[in-house]
C-alpha cells in the first residue's frame, strides 16, 4: 500500500525512521492529512500502465489486525501496520468515496479512525459478532 504514497511523504517517513523516531499513528496524522499525501494512480493489470484509481460508490476494507487483534502483537497505534492504515486513510481522503465500511477487531478504538478521518467523514461505530450471523464463536 505504500506504493500509493507520494514522494514527499515517503521521504519524510524514511527520514523519521532513520532518526529513530517512533512512527506511530499520531506522528503520521499531519503527514497523511496533507492534500498531496498519496497518488491516486496505480499499476493497471488490464492496461499494463499506471491508471487513475477509480472512485467507488462503496469502499469496504480492513487494515491489518496485527496491531489491534487479540492474536496480534497488540501494539495499538504504535504498531508496525499503522503506516499502512494511515496510507489507507489518506487514500479514502483523496478518493472521497461516498461510503466506506471499515472492518476491524473489536479492540480497534473508534477514536483511531476519528483521528484520521473524523474531519472529512461521518464515523459510526458498531461491533458485529459472528454469533449474530449464525456462526460459532471462537
Amino acid at each position: 500500500i505504500k506504493s500509493f504514497l507520494s514522494p514527499g511523504p515517503l521521504q519524510q517517513l524514511a527520514e523519521m525512521e532513520h532518526r529513530g523516531v517512533t512512527v506511530s499513528l499520531p506522528a503520521l496524522v499531519p503527514l497523511m492529512k496533507s492534500r498531496r499525501a498519496v497518488n491516486t494512480c496505480a499499476w493497471c493489470i488490464k492496461h499494463q500502465r499506471y491508471c487513475e484509481h477509480p472512485r467507488a460508490k462503496i469502499h469496504q476494507g480492513s487494515p491489518a489486525c496485527t496491531d489491534m487483534g487479540q492474536m496480534g502483537d497488540r501494539a495499538g497505534i504504535d504498531g508496525s501496520t499503522m503506516q499502512d492504515f494511515a496510507t489507507w486513510c489518506a487514500l479514502r481522503r483523496a478518493l472521497k468515496e461516498p461510503f466506506t465500511l471499515l472492518e476491524e477487531s473489536d479492540a480497534f478504538k473508534e477514536e483511531t479512525i476519528e483521528l484520521m478521518l473524523g474531519d472529512t467523514h461521518l464515523i459510526e461505530g458498531g461491533v458485529l459478532d459472528s454469533l449474530d450471523f449464525g456462526f460459532a464463536d471462537r
